[in-house]
């Protein structure tokens, strides 16, 4: 176990599998919500990741996933999840003089990884020029949906305008879903 002071904030590092388990007793410790997490359920509500550990929509959402992320599942997984880190390793051997975007080479890895196991789909944006989505291009398109007060009448923080695009895209089509089930 060791710890490291990240911005302030002192995170803890658990390796030993003893300790793991002990952390990860979920009669001993809780989930607690804290920001950017708190203030995206200010403005979206209880989801997996908003959710108190003792609400009923963590506890629907954690029941639902909970089987595809068993060892058992991820067993099965290993194999693809090989092949996408593979694909990684071989685009920056064939770029050896270039430099190296890593924060780009991990998006698309995620993403590949994500498509193919969860999915049986192939991005293969590892081995194409494509550009991974980048969030921060649509800041300004949503400014003006973001400065107007969050739910309970509180202005969303500053610093967490980032988060933002995803769950004013959610609401929008949230509207328009029930829009079309009441014709």
């Amino acid at each position: 176990m060791f710890s490291m002071d990240n911005a302030g904030q002192e995170d803890v590092f658990v390796y030993d599998p003893d300790l793991v388990a002990e952390v990860c007793d979920e009669t001993r410790f809780g989930k607690p919500i804290l920001p950017p997490l708190s203030h995206v359920r200010d403005y979206a509500g209880a989801g997996l990741f908003t959710a108190h550990d003792d609400e009923d929509a963590w506890g629907m959402a954690h029941r639902i996933l909970m089987p595809a992320f068993s060892q058992r599942a991820m067993k099965g997984y290993f194999g693809q999840m090989l092949e996408i880190a593979q694909n990684l390793v071989g685009k920056w051997e064939r770029e050896q003089a270039r430099l190296v975007k890593v924060t780009d080479d991990y998006t698309r890895l995620t993403l590949d990884t994500i498509a193919l196991s969860g999915f049986g789909y192939r991005f293969d944006s590892l081995s194409t020029r494509c550009h991974p989505p980048r969030p921060h291009r649509r800041r300004r398109r949503n400014r003006p949906a973001v400065a107007r007060p969050a739910r309970g009448g509180r202005p969303l923080p500053a610093g967490r305008l980032r988060l933002i695009p995803f769950t004013v895209a959610r609401a929008r089509f949230r509207t328009r879903t029930t829009e079309s089930t009441r014709k």
